[in-house]
């Protein structure tokens, strides 16, 4: 309860300083007789989530135009008032179920505010960590470039294989002799996706590529050096060696903030789940099964 009425605190000093911003009338927008008091615009803000928030912070036309959306909104509403809409039983029913969300919405923010403490919630992420410290290994992977040759498959998709292998040859013995690698692979790869980068596959880990190539690139020591010529069902490869990445523990430092936010997650849903479920016991629920089919049946 203690943590409630600090949420509480919170709320209305967000909504005070507003208002002082605005001055002595409170107002910060209008239009015609319809006004927007800076504490009503300070409600629409606390409910945003923190990353749009920021992109309404850092743009002046965004805070404009959410001004003008509410007065417009208010003018509206104001309107049908005028027309006696609010006076509509369907609509008053509509508005008590839009009140019973957010007041439902509102005391469950305040039940997780109140029951999260920040040092539980790391002491939980830590106990995760320690308890199953494999799942935090960085398995061992390899950062390779590669020319793929294409051999005809019978389709016409690429040269014939006695053609290819005379030109894998060919460039294997000038990658050897010292010409670049980017180069050739840019001018002869028939990977286009990595042909435009030199050739780069970039990082990665076992069961990832075709088993034959696989081989060849974790079988590579040394950065820069170059495999034999490799055949999978894709073609001829050339394989060279950028980087090479050890399987290694990571730290809880490394992991803490993605932990942290798992076990808050986790901690929000059982929060929810104990204040909800006793209210569902079938034993306190009376539900008229008939009158029910009768509403979904109904034009």
């Amino acid at each position: 309860h203690r943590r409630q009425r600090q949420m509480c605190i919170r709320d209305r000093s967000l909504f005070a300083s507003a208002a002082t911003v605005a001055g002595p009338s409170g107002v910060i927008a209008s239009s015609g007789d319809t006004a927007l008091r800076a504490e009503e615009l300070a409600a629409e803000v606390d409910v945003m989530a923190p990353a749009q928030r920021e992109r309404f912070a850092k743009s002046s036309r965004s805070q404009i135009n959410l001004a003008t959306e509410l007065l417009v909104r208010r003018e509206i509403a104001a309107r049908a008032r005028q027309d006696g809409l609010a006076d509509d039983p369907a609509v008053q029913y509509r508005l008590q179920l839009l009140q019973d969300r957010l007041l439902y919405e509102v005391y469950m923010q305040r039940a997780e505010a109140a029951a999260l403490n920040d040092a539980a919630i790391e002491k939980l992420a830590y106990d995760e960590y320690r308890a199953y410290k494999d799942k935090f290994v960085t398995p061992e992977a390899v950062r390779v470039s590669h020319i793929l040759l294409r051999v005809d498959a019978g389709g016409g998709q690429g040269r014939d294989r006695a053609q290819v292998e005379i030109l894998a040859e060919e460039l294997l013995g000038r990658l050897q002799a010292g010409e670049d690698f980017a180069t050739l692979a840019t001018e002869y790869s028939e990977d286009p996706g990595s042909a435009r980068n030199g050739g780069d596959l970039g990082f990665f880990e076992r069961g990832r590529m075709a088993k034959p190539f696989e081989e060849a690139a974790f079988a590579l020591q040394e950065p820069g050096e170059l495999s034999g010529i490799v055949e999978t069902q894709f073609g001829l490869h050339i394989l060279r060696l950028n980087e090479r990445r050890e399987s290694g523990q990571r730290s809880f430092d490394e992991v803490r903030d993605e932990l942290i936010a798992t076990n808050r997650l986790q901690a929000r849903k059982r929060v929810r789940l104990d204040i909800v479920e006793p209210l569902r016991d079938p034993a306190r629920l009376k539900i008229d099964a008939t009158a029910l089919e009768a509403v979904f049946a109904a034009d």
